[in-house]
């Protein structure tokens, strides 16, 4: 038996999954790197929130970060507020630079383990944000 406490249809969700990725400590150093060089060198903004507070009655479980490379390569997060969750997948409410159908991190594969590992990029595209009925 299902009971439905909230439905949505037409939104973007993305695998929790996706929701949970933190970069290595390499990548994230790079990452706030270049952002404090273009931001002028004000990466206390970086290390405070990653640049997003929450506002009015706002809570931090409605905000997210969103991992992903951009079209030269490099990494970049994209702060987002969530929706409602089925507990497998979360509807994305806002985010900065989120659009339908781009490659987001969900993990990263490690090929030292196995030899039989295909060689691929370390970092797995999972979880394109889809748009689909988002409910609980």
């Amino acid at each position: 038996m299902d009971f439905y406490i909230q439905e949505r249809d037409s939104v973007l969700i993305v695998p929790n999954a996706v929701l949970r990725f933190t970069p290595t400590d390499d990548a994230l150093k790079e990452y706030q790197d270049e952002m404090a060089k273009q931001n002028g060198g004000k990466a206390d903004t970086l290390k405070k929130g990653m640049g997003y507070k929450a506002g009015g009655k706002a809570t931090k479980s409605q905000f997210g970060r969103l991992w992903y490379i951009d079209q030269n390569g490099k990494l970049q997060m994209s702060p987002i507020v969530l929706g409602i969750t089925d507990g497998k997948n979360t509807e994305i409410v806002r985010g900065r630079n989120v659009k339908e159908g781009m490659q987001v991190i969900s993990g990263i594969l490690d090929n030292s383990t196995s030899s039989t590992a295909p060689k691929t990029n370390s970092l797995i595209p999972g979880g394109q944000p889809q748009r689909g009925p988002g409910r609980i």
